[in-house]
């Protein structure tokens, strides 16, 4: 029997305990260059102010985090891949593959994909076994830096643009990955009015957007269609490179733009509430968590790091609610939300159930890895909305179209995946 260490858990413990609160994710890069202060990730809890240092990482630089069933933690450090299990507190896998920096991360399945940039000719669309973390192919068409892409169905949707000296998003297209057999399909060009491909956000599993901040534009992409579209955006874009750049919350996304971050309405291309908060410098990582009215941001200044960098909370109408810690180019946030216990059902593994689209408009496709039986749809309230019994496949569609906007679950057995009506 494995013996945990003290950290463990107590790191257990902290986990075990939190059930109901909202906790954080904060991804430190450390100093670039530096021997001593290296990329970390840690965890705070907004209910007590408490935080641990989960671990370490020996390099610089953090680009992107990733959450599974709430549970397993992705971190993208330059070079290295890392997965952490936050009910032990151990690091369970690592990789590190000598390649240019890893820039966004998914997963397929069984798959962990991998954005790759910054100087490779090609392959620059990874994919590893997301348990081992081992190298399993890449695809060697994807000759630009993945500065960004999007998974929907069976397809990854590659952003890919000319790196410049200022990392701009410009002279891009699309390039489209069947990752059932990894194989490349083609390349689209997206945007008409000179092909930048900006940050991507699906709406559904039916459209495709970029947003695209040296133009300030907004490109669309129906899927079924084909149909492409560029307007101009109702506000100055700046979309981040680094962690998530849009976050939604069922009827609105958050992103930054004109001086800080404010709402958006992509379908309709209109700004809700500008600048709802303004970050001290404009370096900074961001997180929204709508359920528990927070807005995180890290405010960094890489000219005076040890006297300049905060971490701030705001609530959703912009007024300062409080302070978390932080390190050194905290880039990268991202919000747990363990937000409902209903007897316990997060405990359980989900690796072998999917649910797609998520968002979703109208239908909720499930896949589970035998017979479903019994299916619950479940409110933010914890109150069972529709119920199912004696389903006898492995795959079930549900109408979800009389729901209103906003967090939902599904609660199969005891097995719970939380999802998005919009």
């Amino acid at each position: 029997m494995a013996i945990k260490t003290n950290f463990q858990v107590l790191f257990f413990l902290f986990i075990g305990s939190l059930l109901s609160a909202q906790q954080l994710i904060v991804a430190n890069g450390g100093v670039f260059g530096s021997s001593t202060e290296f990329a970390n990730i840690g965890i705070y809890n907004s209910s007590d102010g408490s935080f641990r240092q989960l671990d370490t990482v020996r390099t610089n630089s953090v680009q992107d985090v990733l959450v599974e069933e709430n549970r397993f933690i992705y971190l993208a450090a330059q070079d290295s891949i890392v997965k952490y299990d936050l009910w032990t507190g151990e690091r369970i896998a690592a990789s590190q593959f000598g390649a240019p920096s890893t820039i966004r991360l998914g997963i397929y399945g069984e798959k962990l994909i991998v954005g790759n940039w910054y100087a490779a000719t090609e392959g620059n669309l990874r994919i590893f076994d997301k348990n081992s973390l081992a190298f399993i192919d890449s695809i060697p068409e994807i000759t630009k830096g993945a500065t960004d892409f999007l998974i929907i169905g069976n397809k990854a949707y590659i952003a890919q643009n000319n790196t410049t000296a200022n990392y701009s998003d410009t002279l891009g297209y699309l390039a489209i990955v069947d990752l059932d057999n990894l194989s490349f399909l083609r390349n689209d060009t997206l945007s008409t009015v000179g092909d930048e491909i900006g940050r991507l956000v699906n709406v559904g599993d039916s459209v495709l957007y970029t947003i695209n901040g040296v133009s300030s534009t907004i490109s669309t992409l129906h899927l079924a269609s084909g149909v492409k579209n560029t307007v101009a955006a109702a506000a100055v874009l700046y979309p981040k490179s680094t962690g998530k750049s849009v976050f939604f919350d069922g009827t609105k996304w958050y992103l930054p733009f004109n001086n800080g971050i404010g709402t958006y309405d992509l379908v309709n291309n209109t700004v809700i509430n500008a600048d709802i908060v303004v970050p001290p410098t404009f370096a900074y990582g961001f997180a929204v968590d709508p359920i528990h009215d927070k807005i995180y941001v890290s405010s960094i200044d890489f000219g005076n790091q040890l006297l300049n960098n905060k971490g701030l909370i705001y609530n959703l109408n912009g007024d300062s609610t409080g302070v978390f810690p932080v390190g050194f180019s905290t880039e990268v946030l991202e919000v747990l939300n363990s937000t409902v216990n209903l007897s316990n059902s997060e405990h359980e593994d989900l690796s072998q159930t999917s649910i797609y689209p998520n968002p979703l408009v109208n239908e909720l496709n499930i896949l589970h890895k035998d017979k479903i039986g019994k299916l619950e749809i479940i409110g933010l309230d914890s109150k069972v909305l529709k119920r199912f019994e004696g389903i006898e496949n492995d795959s079930f569609k549900v109408d979800l179209s009389n729901l209103s906007a906003g967090v939902y679950f599904v609660r199969i057995g005891t097995k719970i995946q939380k999802f998005i009506k919009i």
